[in-house]
């Protein structure tokens, strides 16, 4: 599957399908698409509210209206791309949700949830393990290849 064909794939015909598989070209190439649109639709929306002088909150909003599009298709072809790792929705589901609490909390996620000493650590190694076990699930060979 091709970078074009993934994008129309996910956002056209899979939107918020979370049944079927999806194979690991489909997935990284979404995910590529995904991180791509969120570092240039931030730059961009930086540049603008600084060079506007807009209030950080408008920046803030901006940005969190990108991310709430793109959550939807970015769960369902996890979900999908788990099924093809021959996984559970539930367990996709737990796996999505504990990784993306966990990355709230550290650095690359803003620190939205303050955190120190023992709870620091512990939500360190939950994001950890969430990333080690997203890449073993999103690389394990499939049916949909």
């Amino acid at each position: 599957m091709t970078f074009s064909q993934s994008i129309n794939s996910v956002l056209v015909k899979n939107y918020a399908n979370f049944g079927g598989s999806a194979s690991r070209s489909e997935y990284w190439w979404f995910v590529l698409f995904a991180t791509l649109v969120l570092i240039i639709g931030g730059f961009v929306i930086g540049f603008v509210g600084a060079v506007m002088s807009l209030s950080m909150a408008f920046i803030f909003m901006a940005f969190g209206v990108m991310l709430i599009a793109l959550i939807s298709p970015m769960l369902s072809v996890w979900v999908r791309r788990c099924h093809d790792a021959g996984r559970s929705t539930a367990e996709a589901v737990l796996v999505f949700v504990l990784g993306q609490c966990a990355a709230l909390a550290t650095p690359f996620g803003g620190n939205l949830i303050e955190s120190s000493g023992i709870f620091q650590i512990l939500n360190w190694s939950v994001f950890g393990v969430m990333v080690l076990y997203t890449v073993y699930l999103s690389t394990k060979k499939g049916t949909a290849n």
